[in-house]
């Protein structure tokens, strides 16, 4: 009975011993193959309408026809991604300059 015990205690141990070298090679695949900006700030319908000096009501509007900028529905609720709303935003001077 005590060998029993023994074999699965060093079972144990070797099974171990293989897998953490697998993990640490995952976390540090996971650190080091991340995009170079993985996550952009997200602003709310109600943020961007203050960015754009409109009402909410408007830039509702403005989504309803297209004329908005890039967004999308993430849990629920409308959200946009502030390197689209700062595009939009470059556009409409780059378009007020031509």
């Amino acid at each position: 009975m005590r060998d029993t015990h023994t074999n699965q205690a060093s079972t144990a141990c070797t099974q171990s011993q293989r897998v953490q070298p697998l993990l640490r090679r995952l976390d540090f695949k996971r650190f080091t193959n991340r995009p170079e900006d993985p996550v952009t700030k997200l602003l709310t319908l109600e943020e961007v309408a203050e960015l754009l000096r409109k009402t909410p009501a408007g830039l509702r509007w403005q989504i309803h026809n297209g004329s908005a900028p890039k967004s999308a529905l993430i849990g629920g609720r409308r959200m946009f991604r502030d390197v689209d709303v700062e595009a939009f935003i470059a556009e409409a001077f780059d378009a007020a300059a031509a």
